[in-house]
């Protein structure tokens, strides 16, 4: 969330359905979108666009919060590479 300009090197290996839970299928949907759209994709403009109040029992602006703080555009990448990763051994699981 903290560089848009770094979602179109993870969009190009991520989507929103690699994510294994809902609510982060949701959040992923909801970055990719806004940035598509030229909106800088921070917690508060995010949460307007979640259909639901809370993510896994925390408000949506905290969980939202946390991760603004934590992640970096730097771990970015690997992190979508894990979540690919996992999303491939799932299907070849199914």
């Amino acid at each position: 969330m903290q560089r848009n300009a770094g979602m179109a090197e993870i969009a190009a290996s991520v989507k929103a359905e690699h994510f294994f839970f809902g609510e982060h299928q949701e959040i992923f949907a909801t970055i990719a979108s806004l940035i598509a759209q030229g909106v800088d994709a921070v917690p508060m403009t995010v949460k307007g666009y979640l259909p639901k109040p809370e993510i896994m029992g925390v408000s949506a602006m905290q969980y939202l919060a946390q991760i603004f703080n934590t992640a970096t555009t730097v771990q970015a990448t690997g992190y979508a590479k894990i979540v690919r990763d996992f999303a491939m051994k799932r299907e070849l699981v199914v």
